[in-house]
């Protein structure tokens, strides 16, 4: 499974850094990074990939900033998880990322293995969201199947019938 990582920030050298830094499993095919440098392209590029799963965004920012980010992001309702990447490291712009969905917070000078395992991190935590939410919809998908049998086999036999019919597939 490839895993897809959008990177949010208008510093050219956030790229380099990042292709460098996960060429290997990019090289492998299971990292995939998509750049922008601001939340409204980003928004775009989550709109055109809903697949995301992890989201790298700065707080400083042109035409959206990084906290207006996550606060859309939210909306979206997507399986994603967010961490912000910011020189701002005081306790009030930490507190307003993770109050606005950032699962983890990292500040600039990148210390490489913080942003690996957050990444990671992050990654195990969407991939359990969506076995999640698949197991739901195969929930949802079992009982349909059995509200069906029931109500059709239901008219013409009786419910023990029904209910052998439910627990032997």
């Amino acid at each position: 499974m490839t895993v897809r990582l959008l990177v949010v920030d208008d510093e050219p050298d956030m790229e380099a850094l990042c292709r460098q830094k996960f060429r290997g499993p990019i090289r492998k095919g299971e990292l995939e990074i998509s750049f922008v440098s601001n939340g409204l392209e980003a928004l775009a590029a989550l709109e055109r990939a809903p697949d995301t799963d992890v989201v790298l965004t700065d707080l400083n920012m042109p035409e959206m900033d990084g906290l207006g980010l996550l606060a859309r992001i939210q909306d979206l309702e997507l399986p994603l998880r967010t961490v912000v990447v910011s020189a701002y490291g005081d306790i009030q712009h930490i507190r307003q990322a993770m109050n606005r969905g950032a699962v983890d917070f990292l500040t600039k000078p990148i210390e490489f293995g913080d942003l690996d395992a957050t990444v990671h991190k992050a990654i195990q935590v969407v991939g359990q969201l969506k076995a999640g939410l698949a197991a739901g919809r195969q929930a949802r998908e079992l009982e349909e199947k059995n509200r069906f049998v029931r109500e059709v086999f239901g008219r013409y036999v009786p419910d023990q019938v029904v209910a052998q019919l439910l627990e032997v597939p």
